[in-house]
């Protein structure tokens, strides 16, 4: 498996922006189902989402380090699947594979974007963890986002079920000592995903963390789109990450939650013992992890 996509499990130096700014403003706005063989896709799933909701891909400007939209990638929910849920996606050229930093933000607001609409006057619904552009052709990016108010459920102090684990082949700077509890979803329209999240204590706020997956081979990879830095620390000091679990993905695994020092050939500071997916909708599944 080289590649893990979200519906099978499923972030470069910033040299030449100008480019970058010229080639996603030629990237089409209309949706694609699939990747043709000269591009990638990104794709948006946001179950309870309000049907026709508008919905954009930000960029994060490394020199103000702020969030601006993308020129094309704009447009609103106005696909869903088989099971009702929304969806939109983008096709990437070329040009821009592995880029980074992206998000995806889905407002409250229904309409078109093209004719004017102001997204931020009716509030976000929700927002993905950042993300890096697909690396070659053929590839689809999936990204499962849930509303604001599941993010604001993360902020809790869970302490149960504890186990000790260690690792062999990498040897972090401590033992890592593990509670996991799993609690219900609040979706505010019913919940068709679940969630998996992860609380990490003692550990630097610039780590950069990643899901990963263990493949044929015994080796660890990480998962396409499931990494990034923490989406915020919470009021005790906690680092924090959520990634939205389609359904299609339940029970899989094993996987593993692992802390790096940085983004690229990092030292590994921390792992998880090894967990499966949820296995049904409306489920949250904390892990703390003290390093």
């Amino acid at each position: 498996m080289r590649w893990l996509r979200k519906d099978r499990l499923v972030s470069s130096a910033w040299r030449g922006m100008a480019a970058l700014v010229l080639g996603l403003a030629l990237v089409s706005a209309q949706a694609a189902s699939a990747a043709d063989s000269s591009s990638a896709t990104i794709m948006v799933f946001a179950p309870g989402a309000p049907q026709g909701a508008l919905v954009e891909v930000e960029w994060l400007n490394p020199l103000t380090n702020v969030w601006v939209p993308v020129s094309g990638w704009a447009g609103t929910l106005n696909q869903t699947t088989a099971n009702g849920t929304p969806f939109q996606a983008f096709a990437v050229l070329p040009a821009n594979y592995g880029q980074s930093s992206f998000r995806w933000v889905i407002f409250n607001q229904s309409g078109s974007a093209s004719l004017g609409a102001n997204p931020a006057a009716g509030g976000v619904w929700g927002v993905s963890s950042a993300f890096s552009l697909p690396v070659t052709d053929g590839v689809t990016l999936q990204t499962t986002i849930l509303p604001m108010q599941v993010r604001q459920q993360t902020n809790t102090i869970v302490g149960v079920n504890t186990a000790t684990t260690t690792t062999s082949n990498i040897n972090p700077t401590a033992n890592s000592t593990a509670s996991v509890i799993v609690t219900p979803l609040n979706c505010p329209t019913g919940c068709n995903a679940s969630a998996i999240t992860a609380k990490f204590a003692g550990l630097p706020a610039s780590s950069w963390i990643a899901v990963e997956w263990l493949d044929g081979n015994g080796v660890w990879q990480p998962v396409l789109g499931w990494q990034g830095p923490a989406d915020f620390v919470d009021a005790s000091g906690k680092l924090v990450k959520q990634f939205g679990v389609y359904q299609r993905n339940y029970g899989q695994g094993p996987f593993r939650w692992a802390v790096y020092n940085a983004q690229s050939a990092g030292s590994l500071l921390a792992v998880s013992p090894n967990f499966n997916l949820p296995f049904a909708d409306g489920q949250n599944e904390i892990l703390n992890l003290a390093g």
